[in-house]
């Protein structure tokens, strides 16, 4: 069962977890760019393009913001499991 974007009893793993099943689009930030640069946010209906982008530079910020407006950065630690959990979802 998915679990609302909107309960701010959530815990950060579990808010996270939250806004990304209710996912409407993937934003990246390149953090070396002056914020008025063509590139410097970019937006992305997939996660797969999102992280095609954002893995170019070490210095990109991977966001996913929810359909309510709600947003979580994406560590890019854990880039892998996001990934493995959107093709799961796919599958379904």
């Amino acid at each position: 069962m998915t679990k609302s974007d909107a309960n701010y009893a959530l815990s950060r793993p579990e808010w996270d977890e939250a806004v990304f099943d209710n996912a409407a689009y993937f934003m990246t930030l390149d953090m070396s760019l002056p914020k008025h640069e063509l590139h410097y946010r970019k937006t992305y209906q997939s996660l797969p393009d999102a992280l095609d982008f954002a893995r170019l530079s070490a210095r990109v910020c991977l966001y996913v913001i929810s359909a309510t407006g709600r947003a979580t950065i994406l560590d890019r630690k854990q880039w892998q499991f996001w990934e493995e959990r959107w093709n799961q979802r796919r599958r379904e």
